[in-house]
Order: C-alpha cells, then sequence, then structure tokens
C-alpha cells in the first residue's frame, strides 16, 4: 500500500507546472493551497503560482488554524509575501467573517490592493466588514489589471486618485458596498474616476454608499447601472450609449428628513439602448426624471412599487410614471403597497379604473407581489383588479400574496391610525376585467379566502382564452398547508369546481398545488401522451411559465 501510494505522489507531481497550477485553482482555499507545500521539495513553492487563492475567515480550515484574532490579516500578508511577483493570478478573495473581532489595518488593506492591482489579472473579491465606525482611509491603487472588483468595505472612506493618473484599463465589473466617499484633496470624484479611467466598465453596482451626493457618468461600454440605497444621492447624471439596464432602488432621500417630494433631486440618464428599467422609491419621495431617447426600447420594467388605495393611486412614486411612459414595454414586476396618510393632495390620486386612462397594451406578463393584512383584505381584489383592466392583452399573471403589515410607515416619520382612504366608500370593484389573451395564472401563498376566490371569479369571467391555472397554498413554518379557517384540501377543491366559468377545465390538486386545465390543453396531451396509457397530471406542473422577465439575462 505505502509503495503505491508512493507512486501515486510520484504520478502527480510528474505532471506539468501549468496543470499543477489548474488544479490548485480548483482548490480555491488558500489553506488548502499552501499546505500542498509538505508533500514533497518540489511542491514546495508550486502553490505560489496558483491562480486562486481564497482566504475565507469562515472556512473550517482556517478557524482550526486561528490562533489570535488578527490570525486572518496575518496570514494574507505571509501568503501574498511568499507569492511575491509571481505572475498570472486569475482571482483573488479577502473575506473576513461579519463578526469578525479583529480587522485589518488601512495600511494591510493597502497592501492587498497595490499588490491585487498589479497581479490579480482576473476578479478581485475583498469583504472586511466593522461593527463600529472607524475613521480609516483605504485608498485605491492609481493602476490596475484585475477585470472584476468587489469590495465591501463599511465605515471607512476609498480615497481614488486623481483621474489624470490613474487607469484600469481592463476593468469591466465594479461593485462597492458600504464604501464611505468624501471631498478629495485632487478633487477626484466617482463620476471622474470610472469615466476617464474604467474605459472598459460594462456592469456598476453601487449598494449603500455614504456621502456619495453626485455621480456623473460618461461610459461608452456601460451595459448594467445598479444603484440601491445611495441616500445620499442628490444627483445622478449618466450618458451611456449602451446601457441596457439600469436599477434604483431607495436612492434620492434619507428617512430622517421629513415627507417631501424631492423635485430639487435629480435622475438623467441618456441611453438610447435602453432595455430593462427597475425604480423603487421610499413613499412619496419621487426625484425629478429625465431621461431621454431610453423609453422606446424598455421591455421590462421592474422593482416598482403602486401606493394603492382600493381603486385609487397615489402619485408620488415613479411607478405608474413609468408605466405610461415605457410604451413597448412587455414584462411588469410590481409591488402594490398600502401606505397609511392623514391628507393627500386632491391632484396625487389617480383612478386607476378611469374611462380616460390609457391602456399598457404592450404588456403580456406581470409578476405582482401584494401584502395580506387584516385591515386590508377588503380592497386587495379592487387593487388587483384596477391595475389589471389596465393591461388588456395580459397573457400570463403571477400573483404573490405575502404576510405583513404595513412595512413602510417607519418612513412617514409621524404614523398615523387613519388613512385618507377610510373615507372612500368604493371599495368593492363593481367593473370588469376584460383580458381576452389572459392564458396564464400562477398564485402563491393561496388560501382560499373570500377575497380571493371572488379574484379567481373576476379572472376566469375575464378571458375566454384561459389555458392553465395554479394556486400553490400557504405553509407554516412546519411545511404544512395552511388554509382559511377550517378548512382543508378537499373543501378548498370543492369550493373551486362550483365557480363559475371554470367549468370549460378540471381542477386537480397535485404536489400540494391546485391545477386547473382547459378541456382542450388535456385533449392535446393526452394525444401525445403514449396510446392507452392515463394521462400522468404529475407531469403538468412543471409546464407552468416562471414568469419571468424576458431579459432575465441581466437580473
Amino acid at each position: 500500500m505505502g509503495d503505491s501510494a508512493a507512486g501515486d505522489l510520484d504520478r502527480i507531481s510528474a505532471l506539468p507546472d501549468d496543470l499543477l497550477h489548474l488544479i490548485l485553482t480548483r482548490v480555491e482555499c488558500a489553506v488548502s493551497v499552501t499546505r500542498t507545500a509538505v508533500l514533497s521539495r518540489r511542491w514546495r513553492h508550486v502553490w505560489v503560482h496558483a491562480k486562486s487563492l481564497t482566504f475565507d475567515g469562515k472556512s473550517k480550515d482556517l478557524i482550526k488554524r486561528s490562533t489570535a484574532p488578527d490570525y486572518l490579516a496575518g496570514f494574507v500578508d505571509w501568503a501574498l509575501a511568499q507569492r511575491g511577483d509571481a505572475a498570472g493570478m486569475e482571482s483573488l478573495q479577502i473575506r473576513f467573517p461579519p463578526n469578525s473581532c479583529a480587522s485589518p489595518s488601512p495600511e494591510q488593506v493597502k497592501r492587498w490592493l497595490r499588490y491585487a492591482g498589479r497581479h490579480v489579472a482576473g476578479s478581485l473579491d475583498l469583504y472586511i466588514p466593522s461593527k463600529a465606525p472607524a475613521d480609516e482611509d483605504v485608498e485605491l491603487p492609481a493602476v490596475g489589471v484585475p477585470t472584476q472588483i468587489s469590495l465591501y468595505l463599511p465605515h471607512r472612506k476609498l480615497r481614488l486618485p486623481p483621474a489624470a493618473a490613474a487607469m484600469y484599463g481592463a476593468l469591466t465589473e465594479l461593485e462597492l458596498l458600504a464604501v464611505r466617499f468624501g471631498e478629495e484633496a485632487s478633487g477626484a470624484t466617482l463620476g471622474d474616476f470610472l469615466s476617464s479611467c474604467c474605459p472598459r466598465l460594462r456592469k456598476l453596482k453601487i449598494t449603500a454608499p455614504k456621502g456619495l451626493h453626485r455621480l456623473v457618468l460618461r461610459a461608452e461600454e456601460l451595459q448594467e447601472l445598479r444603484l440601491s440605497s445611495a441616500r445620499d444621492l442628490q444627483t445622478l447624471d449618466a450618458t451611456a450609449p449602451n446601457l441596457r439596464v439600469v436599477k434604483l432602488v431607495s436612492c434620492f432621500h434619507n428617512p430622517s428628513i421629513g415627507i417631501v417630494i424631492n423635485h430639487h433631486k435629480v435622475a438623467r440618464i441618456k441611453a438610447p439602448r435602453l432595455e430593462k428599467i427597475g425604480m423603487r422609491n421610499a413613499p412619496r419621495r419621487r426625484p425629478a426624471l429625465d431621461i431621454v431617447h431610453g423609453l422606446d426600447g424598455v421591455r421590462c420594467v421592474s422593482d416598482i412599487v403602486l401606493d394603492v388605495h382600493g381603486k385609487y393611486y397615489l402619485d408620488t412614486d415613479v411607478g405608474l410614471w413609468l408605466l405610461e411612459r415605457c410604451l413597448g414595454v412587455q414584462h411588469v414586476d410590481v409591488r402594490l403597497v398600502h401606505v397609511v396618510a392623514s391628507g393627500v393632495n386632491p391632484g396625487e390620486l389617480v383612478d386607476l379604473t378611469s374611462e380616460g386612462a390609457a391602456p399598457f397594451t404592450s404588456v403580456r406578463s406581470m409578476k405582482m407581489v401584494v401584502t395580506r393584512t387584516l385591515d386590508l383584505d377588503r380592497q386587495r381584489v379592487a387593487n388587483i383588479s384596477a391595475l389589471l383592466t389596465r393591461c388588456p392583452r395580459l397573457r400570463s399573471l403571477q400573483v404573490n400574496i405575502i404576510f405583513g403589515g404595513n412595512t413602510l410607515l417607519p418612513f412617514l416619520g409621524n404614523q398615523v391610525d387613519k388613512c385618507f382612504c377610510d373615507d372612500l366608500d368604493k371599495w368593492e370593484f363593481d367593473g370588469k376585467i376584460v383580458l381576452e389573451s389572459l392564458e396564464e395564472v400562477k398564485i402563491t401563498d393561496f388560501t382560499g379566502a373570500v377575497e380571493e376566490m371572488h379574484l379567481l371569479r373576476l379572472l376566469f369571467e375575464s378571458s375566454n382564452s384561459f389555458k392553465r391555472m395554479a394556486l400553490l397554498p400557504l405553509k407554516n413554518k412546519k411545511n404544512r398547508l395552511v388554509f382559511k379557517e377550517g378548512g382543508d384540501a378537499e373543501t378548498i377543491l370543492q369550493e373551486l369546481t362550483k365557480i363559475p366559468c371554470a367549468d370549460g377545465g378540471r381542477w386537480h390538486f397535485v404536489k400540494k398545488t391546485f391545477i386547473w386545465m382547459c378541456n382542450s390543453e388535456i385533449s392535446g396531451m393526452q394525444r401525445s401522451s403514449a396510446k392507452g396509457s392515463a394521462l400522468n397530471w404529475n407531469v403538468l406542473y412543471p409546464g407552468f411559465s416562471s414568469h419571468k422577465c424576458a431579459y432575465s439575462t441581466y437580473d
């Protein structure tokens, strides 16, 4: 056995260096990679040429070897020093655990960034959490060769090099998380750095930045721009001829400020090739929008919020604004919320069912999220139906009913007990939805409640093109199905069969899901199945659409 093992080791050691480096790249974990030095004299220095190193503070190997709070930082320093100027590094990950008691010093972080800037030709991932604010600066080197950079540096100020002296010519993807910005003595700004020093940048994602008041981008190659929780942002000015995706979530506002309509905060975007746009702001804090030459080509609108009160919509966010201007949109991802407010400007209240309202005729699929709360159940059908009346050519609909209270109340400052809409008397939707193209519907967290059955009746009555419907019941923490009081799957199934207009098909309870299919669909599947075999309903459920945006490539 010993001779056989030795022979195996000799055969591995005899492999070419390039192949050994590739094997170590697959290992990734820096602890395991460096331990290969003990295998033999030849292996002693093989690991320094590994193309990928991952220093993960949560890895079991690293935790076992850790003898002091600063062990991880010291191990990174040692490993990079051993590696020296060895070329060909494709990936470097340095990730401290979230609850780490010790953080590396600014000098150490500076050394790691400088090393990566010179030697990492692929991706750099630096994740250094901090429990308490620290008055520390992290300096980005003037020159870098990575193609992808992800920095998580909470409570630390990122110092940018002067644009005239910096170059990141290979950088295509940049992600900045919880990074703090400030006035540079050199006058360098993030916009200057990205516009002048990153000519190949295609994807930019910035999350929860501090001190980012203004972002001006002039980026020829930029395809995706995602900003979230940029609460200090006052102005976004982006000109990007190849931009396809824009996502702005919870930007342009600070919760410590009262309720204001932020006309002095501006988002200017010039993107003639825009295909997908997602925007969501805190309630009643819409910035001024100036989107030039970009909305005509939009096919997917996501992350929008509609503040609905029965059939009425409070027009203080960007949701309806986008739907009315993206005339070619085919897929919509929307959340219906109810923000309690004691008084509103009459000019902000819009009746979604108004006869003069222009329909969204290009919308073909919609994913809708609504909140289930006891005090709002009576208006949920009116909320959903009012929006659907504007989408006459809808083919596919998914409704996710989620539990939760009014999660948006904290943004409003002083909470109020009574909403202005309590005085509105038209909660019931007394009109008819016309959705002649609607073919499939999927509803999640279904309980069989009265208002849900009412919604199903309206949907069945709306279309003669229905092919299939899936109702996924609500589940508790023990993965057990939850129905309305006293109900079970059998009684719910009986109630479903009594819905008018559903008699053109059949209901079944398969895989803990209520499934309805029209008779023509069932007949077609029977004809295509093996002769003489029974139709297997268990294979039908996977056929339902996932309702994803057609541009999920950019998700």
